[in-house]
């Protein structure tokens, strides 16, 4: 993408990929509008298409956008971080775990993966 800055790409992120997204689903779903247009579909059944061909188009603007991403942007190492000697409150977290508990052999399981995960 030698048309956008990388700088100006990195700092306008998340409505670039979202915009792109929109305007992809837009456009398939304008093109599956009009093909059913030129089939002989009449105007609700011309919307109809359009409604029922909103999520397959979004589910496949999705696709392809994620796929030119990865084929345009170049990734960019983490800066790493060092917890050998145990970490740091900043940087503390809690995870949370969701289970059903049907029993204590269910207790028992959780406490196994929680003790994994640890």
């Amino acid at each position: 993408m030698a048309w956008l800055p990388a700088g100006w790409l990195r700092r306008h992120a998340v409505p670039f990929y979202l915009g792109s997204i929109t305007l992809l689903t837009v456009l398939l779903d304008l093109a599956l509008v009009a093909y059913a247009r030129t089939a002989g579909a009449g105007g609700w059944l011309a919307l109809a298409a359009g409604l029922l061909g909103l999520l397959p188009a979004s589910a496949a603007a999705v696709d392809v956008v994620n796929w030119l991403v990865t084929r345009l942007i170049k990734p960019t190492a983490l800066p790493k971080l060092d917890f050998e000697d145990g970490i740091p409150p900043e940087c503390s977290t809690m995870v949370v775990m969701p289970a059903l508990l049907a029993g204590p052999a269910d207790m028992e399981a959780l406490l196994g993966r929680m003790e994994l995960h640890f």
